[in-house]
């Protein structure tokens, strides 16, 4: 799991940040192959949306399944959650119920 965060100059929602990233992970990687986009509820009651993909790296390294989402906080910082998992990885719920405990303090 790699969590990212950025002060933000301009007031978004969380599900437009995480829109915003899913296309520039849609040109950013290679092979890149969208499995599903759902809602998704933080613990904090923040609305966001939840992209579940396949992908490489670069052409050199193997397919991985990638589930992505964003959360924003205080108006203006913005968390960008990403986890990478073997293409062998059945069960992606638990990892996303996971992702589901992120909150803003």
């Amino acid at each position: 799991m790699l969590i990212l965060s950025e002060e933000l100059d301009k007031i978004t929602t969380a599900k437009e940040y995480s829109m915003l990233n899913n296309v520039g992970a849609s040109a950013d990687y290679v092979d890149y192959k969208k499995l599903a986009t759902r809602d998704i509820s933080f613990a904090d009651g923040t609305d966001s949306l939840v992209y579940e993909f396949e992908a490489r790296y670069n052409k050199d390294t193997p397919k991985l399944q990638f589930i992505q989402t964003a959360n924003i906080c205080n108006t203006n910082k913005a968390f960008f959650i990403t986890v990478a998992l073997n293409s062998s990885v059945d069960d992606l719920q638990r990892y996303e119920e996971f992702i589901n405990t992120f909150e803003c303090k």
